[in-house]
């Protein structure tokens, strides 16, 4: 008998003759974050397992795991040689012995002779007959008992199964860079796309010295927990000073917050570019506020040389929230910083605005591209780790 760690998959039994790229991938995550405790990673039909790891570091282990998307759930496992008395063995020694229980059993080698339904009537017998404060409960049972006869003729028994993150391996989605504020939107959409297999890095545009270092330091916070689900990250960091003190000097303060945007859509577009990044990332909600109507979203997007992905377009701000508690943002995100959105925030912003009237405005600042020439190359970058 031994302990272990079984991985179901998640959507990637879907995949057809490619679908060895997103198992060796998500194979090499896992590996990844078993380093750490001495794990490793053996493959079979539909299942990972993870093993060699100290036994006491089991809780840590699962921790990490429930961190990797494409991971649809695992359970700590006995694991033993394809026998009845094997299997009654470790059922006999390891289950509960008081309570009610369901036996279930997943019968993947057909080569086995008795059938799911004649396993679970005998081991049910055997702990019936060892145990008299257990009673048997099909529909609504305290205790499962799960029974996994696998392929390679080895049996994995547990107790509870425990949900992963499902989705896609990160990095077999590509790579895109991700605009983090120190709000709680942005964190939580870099969430859903990495989820969906895309190898996130970071861009945050700060307006120091009308912003705290404090902000900054929030979002490194912000992102060293998205770290924890993404891998080490990198992360960059432009002013938006200069730019916005133009805006404010050159353009209609009604216009302010959509001729900002567009300046950040731009200067992440050459950015991701130089980075081999496939897409821009925002946390942009419909309707949240006045730089996130169609009309808005339609002028600030115009300045983007890359596809922009939001996932969070359709959601309310109770689902947002959700997410940021989910993963472990939301605190941070609502600490007292501001961001540079905030600064030279107008009293009355445009909600439908023409882009032929934004492109004017636009027009009015005489430096515009050296100003974002300058931003770039001032710009300064890290790797955030967990």
């Amino acid at each position: 008998m031994e302990k272990s760690i079984l991985i179901r998959i998640g959507e990637i039994y879907l995949k057809g003759r490619n679908r060895f790229v997103f198992d060796n991938l998500l194979a090499s995550n896992i590996k990844r974050a078993l380093k750490e405790f001495g794990g490793k990673l053996t493959l079979m039909r539909n299942r990972y397992v993870a093993y060699g790891y100290p036994l006491e570091l089991e809780g840590r282990v699962a921790g990490a795991l429930v961190k990797i998307p494409g991971i649809h759930s695992f359970s700590p496992v006995f694991s033993c040689e394809t026998d009845f008395d094997n299997i009654i063995g470790i059922c006999l020694t390891e289950f509960y012995t008081a309570g009610s229980f369901r036996v279930t059993v997943n019968r993947a080698d057909k080569r086995f002779g008795n059938s799911s339904r004649d396993i679970c009537i005998k081991v049910a017998d055997a702990l019936l007959e060892k145990n008299p404060g257990l009673t048997v409960d099909l529909h609504n049972p305290e205790h499962v008992l799960n029974i996994d006869i696998r392929e390679n003729g080895t049996t994995f028994i547990f107790f509870e199964s425990i949900p992963g993150l499902c989705g896609m391996p990160v990095g077999s989605a590509g790579e895109g860079l991700a605009l983090i504020s120190g709000g709680i939107d942005s964190p939580a959409a870099a969430f859903q796309m990495l989820r969906r297999g895309l190898k996130i890095q970071a861009l945050h545009f700060d307006s120091q010295p009308y912003t705290s270092p404090l902000a900054r330091d929030k979002v490194k916070r912000l992102i060293s927990v998205v770290a924890g689900y993404n891998g080490p990250t990198r992360s960059h960091f432009i002013s938006a000073t200069e730019i916005q003190r133009a805006i404010d000097k050159h353009c209609d303060a009604s216009c302010a917050v959509i001729l900002l945007r567009r300046f950040m859509m731009e200067a992440a577009s050459v950015v991701a570019i130089r980075e081999k990044c496939g897409a821009l990332v925002t946390g942009e909600a419909l309707g949240q506020v006045a730089s996130q109507t169609v009309e808005s979203m339609a002028c600030t997007g115009a300045a983007a040389t890359l596809p922009v992905l939001r996932p969070l377009i359709a959601l309310d701000k109770d689902d947002i929230i959700a997410i940021a508690q989910k993963i472990g943002t939301y605190d941070i995100s609502v600490l007292p910083h501001e961001d540079c959105c905030t600064v030279f925030l107008p009293k009355n912003p445009q909600t439908k605005p023409r882009l032929g009237m934004i492109l004017e405005q636009e027009n009015r600042i005489p430096n515009r591209q050296e100003l974002i020439k300058t931003a770039i190359e001032a710009m300064e970058t890290e790797t955030i780790k967990p």
